[in-house]
C-alpha cells in the first residue's frame, strides 16, 4: 500500500466529489417562496374573482345562488352533474334553515312588540 494506492484513492475521491458538485449545480433551483410581486398578483387575482362573483350574484345572497355561480362559472364547474346536484340540494336546505331561523326571530319580535303595545294600550285606557 504505497503511493499508487494513495494516488488512486485520492483520484477516486476527487472524481466522486466533482461528480457530486456537477449534479448539485445541474439541479433545478428550488424557490424559497413567492416574491412580493407574485404575492400581490395572487391577491389581485383572488379579489378580482370574488368581485366578479359578487357582481354576477347581484344581491342574491343565498347559498344556492352562490353555489349555482360556482358550479356554472367558478371552481366547481368541473364536477359531475350528480355532484353539482347534491351540492345544490344541500345549499337549498341551508337556505331553508336560515329562512326558518329568520322567521322564528321575526315572530318572536312581533310577539314582544304586541305584548308591549297591549301593555301600553291598557295603561292608557286605565289612565
Amino acid at each position: 500500500m504505497g503511493d499508487s494506492y494513495q494516488e488512486s484513492r485520492q483520484r477516486y475521491i476527487s472524481n466522486a466529489l466533482e461528480a457530486w458538485r456537477n449534479n448539485e449545480a445541474n439541479k433545478p433551483k428550488s424557490r424559497g417562496g413567492k416574491s412580493e410581486t407574485e404575492k400581490a398578483e395572487d391577491s389581485f387575482s383572488r379579489l378580482l374573482k370574488q368581485q366578479k362573483e359578487q357582481l354576477a350574484l347581484a344581491g342574491q345572497n343565498t347559498e344556492l345562488a352562490k353555489l349555482k355561480y360556482q358550479t356554472a362559472q367558478g371552481e366547481l364547474k368541473t364536477l359531475t352533474e350528480m355532484q353539482k346536484q347534491e351540492l345544490l340540494r344541500n345549499a337549498a336546505l341551508i337556505d331553508q334553515q336560515k329562512i326558518r331561523e329568520q322567521l322564528r326571530s321575526r315572530e318572536e319580535t312581533l310577539k314582544n312588540d304586541n305584548v308591549a303595545a297591549r301593555a301600553s294600550n291598557e295603561a292608557e285606557l286605565l289612565g
